[in-house]
Parts: C-alpha cells; structure tokens; sequence
C-alpha cells in the first residue's frame, strides 16, 4: 500500500515538471513573437 503511495506521488511529480516544461516553452515561444 504504501509503495503504491510513493508510486502515484512520483507520477504526479512527472506530470507537474512535464506541465511546467512546456509552459516554460510556451512563455518562451510567446516571448519570441513580441520582441
């Protein structure tokens, strides 16, 4: 039970960087055509 808790907590974590990652190129996409 709780390896499946660290499991779903490292998955979640994955996701969130996998999200800011791509904001990130985003900003910077949008950033580009601005300037």
């Amino acid at each position: 039970m709780k390896q499946k808790k660290n499991n779903d907590r490292k998955h979640i974590n994955q996701t969130g960087e996998l999200v800011f990652h791509s904001q990130h190129i985003l900003n910077k996409y949008l950033y580009d055509q601005y300037n």
